[in-house]
């Protein structure tokens, strides 16, 4: 089990922190004093969440219940980024250390994308288990963006959108499940994982 515990953290830490550290180094050496530097901080961010979460993963009981995970990593984002936050988290869902693990991953990546693209103040973030199976789903009053336009790659370049919907809808096959994304520009943002 702790074998299983460090190639988890090894994996995170490689495809997050390391990922990260490697987009702002190749980005500070096309920076000129004209150059935006949101996408730089923006990645920053990302990757001490990203040592963060690998921390907090070391030094924690392996058996600590989902909603508990997506509450405190909620709470941290919205105190870090002072927005408005609403939970509404089932005590019950039930999920692997590795599908707990991914949720909270998924869940993190959807309120940072909220606040540091979106500009969302407000956050709803919703954990449920249903008939069909679980559903986390993370809901922004930002300004919204064209899904596909993302997704195609046409921005991913200029502000790290698409590597971080690319990770989440990875994340959410692993589980295995779906990842969904509704957003129009102007509308906000919403995200629900299904499993």
């Amino acid at each position: 089990a702790v074998l299983e515990d460090r190639q988890r953290v090894a994996r995170e830490l490689h495809d997050g922190v390391i990922q990260e550290l490697s987009y702002i180094k190749v980005e500070s050496y096309a920076l000129t004093a004209e150059t935006p530097r949101d996408h730089i901080l923006g990645a920053c961010d990302r990757a001490l969440d990203e040592a963060r979460a690998a921390v907090h993963a070391l030094g924690s009981p392996g058996d600590e219940p989902l909603s508990a995970m997506i509450e405190r990593a909620a709470r941290q984002l919205a105190d870090r980024y002072d927005v408005e936050l609403e939970l509404d988290l089932d005590d019950t869902v039930f999920v692997t250390p590795d599908q707990r693990h991914a949720l909270v991953r998924i869940m993190r990546e959807a309120c940072t994308n909220a606040v540091s693209h979106g500009k969302a103040q407000h956050v709803s973030v919703q954990l449920d288990v249903g008939a069909d199976g679980g559903r986390l789903r993370v809901e922004d009053d930002g300004r919204g963006f064209d899904v596909e336009d993302v997704l195609s790659g046409a921005h991913a370049k200029q502000d790290g959108r698409g590597y971080g919907l690319v990770s989440m809808r990875e994340r959410a096959r692993g589980l295995p499940g779906v990842l969904a994304i509704e957003s129009e520009p102007s509308s906000g943002s919403v995200v629900t994982v299904t499993w």
